[in-house]
């Protein structure tokens, strides 16, 4: 006896007593703890209310067959993980390919050769457990981060925002010389943006980890889009764009994420000598039933070295007083709507990104 194995919880699923019967007698002598039901339909319900480690299925059975239900476990989470073995009398091709294609991880015969099954029974109880235990491991090791993160955010505010209070208070002495007041303003508003980017940060953490919820609607693009430009009054904006585009998706997280890349395009051109090439394009073509928001500028070119890590966290290259949080908010707002974002540049084109949404809009 596996001592890893001893006590699992096993489910045999078969509408044939005398079936149910044999695999009960052999496991019970492994010091399984076994279980049986009838049907397919009873497994979804019966998995519940039941903690299973292994489940033996049989493919032909009244009400929901055996790759149905095989095909419903996988699909919920709390079930996807456990191990299914089809046994059945069934030797045929087709029936051994639909198996495995619905989510089992083996295939035996009656009549079995106990010793084979059991083997094959502990081999795969023994993946789940170890499986198990390396995922509760991951879990906790990430919980474990995710607190320490929240530990550090809640201290440096804890220390930044007295220091930022106190600015605040000489701000308005009006003892203070000009050189002081200038010194206190500088504090003041390096207090302001140091807190800012915590809070950036944090934003940005819980984008990676999966904490955001995408919450949809249906919003007027082109007016987030313009808005957003009103927003940089100092820079010019071209559109070639239609007048009203309605689409579905998050307005705040869309919003934010074209906030961000906007801004960053506007600043890449902001040092140029020539007036003319100041400018920031904004286009939004369709292609098929693909969106796409592209927003091009004139500034320096982008190496192709760095145009592959422009999307990655920290990195500044091509972003003009940037620590290079903006792209990656960017890019994991755009993953979460299940659609991508490129960038691509060169002397004569300029620097274009490109978000590309899968979207049916309605068009004005």
């Amino acid at each position: 006896m596996d001592l890893k194995t001893k006590n699992a919880q096993i489910l045999i699923v078969d509408d044939i007593p005398h079936n149910v019967q044999i695999l009960e007698e052999l496991l019970s002598k492994e010091s399984f703890q076994v279980h049986s039901v009838g049907d397919g339909a009873q497994v979804l319900e019966f998995v519940q209310a039941q903690k299973i480690d292994l489940i033996l299925l049989d493919i032909r059975m009244p009400n929901l067959n055996g790759f149905d239900t095989c095909r419903q476990l996988k699909a919920h989470s709390n079930t996807e993980e456990i191990p299914i073995i089809i046994i059945t009398a069934s030797n045929k091709k087709e029936d051994i390919i639909k198996s495995f294609e619905a989510g089992a991880v083996d295939y035996v015969t009656y009549p079995f050769e106990a010793s084979e099954l059991l083997s094959r029974m502990h081999s795969h109880l023994r993946n789940h457990f170890l499986y198990a235990e390396l995922k509760h491991h991951v879990d906790e090791n990430t919980r474990l981060k995710r607190e320490h993160e929240r530990f550090l955010r809640h201290e440096i505010k804890n220390l930044m925002t007295p220091i930022q209070g106190y600015a605040e208070i000489l701000r308005f002495k009006n003892s203070l010389d000009k050189t002081d007041a200038e010194y206190v303003n500088s504090i003041y508003e390096g207090t302001q943006k140091f807190l800012d980017f915590i809070d950036k940060l944090k934003q940005l953490q819980d984008l990676e980890n999966g904490d955001v919820q995408v919450e949809e609607d249906s919003f007027d693009l082109i007016e987030v889009i313009k808005k957003i430009s009103n927003t940089l009054p100092t820079h010019t904006t071209t559109f070639d764009m239609p007048s009203e585009l309605v689409i579905k998706a998050d307005p705040k997280l869309l919003q934010n994420a074209l906030h961000h890349l906007i801004k960053n395009a506007h600043e890449h051109v902001q040092d140029l000598n020539d007036p003319t090439q100041k400018n920031v394009t904004i286009s939004v073509p369709q292609i098929g039933k693909t969106l796409q928001i592209k927003i091009n500028n004139r500034g320096p070119e982008i190496s192709s070295e760095d145009c592959e890590i422009f999307f990655q966290k920290f990195n500044s290259k091509g972003k003009a007083n940037a620590i290079g949080l903006g792209t990656t908010h960017a890019y994991w707002i755009t993953k979460l709507h299940n659609g991508d974002i490129s960038v691509s540049s060169s002397k004569e084109q300029g620097t274009t990104v490109t978000i590309t949404l899968p979207q049916e809009s309605t068009v004005v």
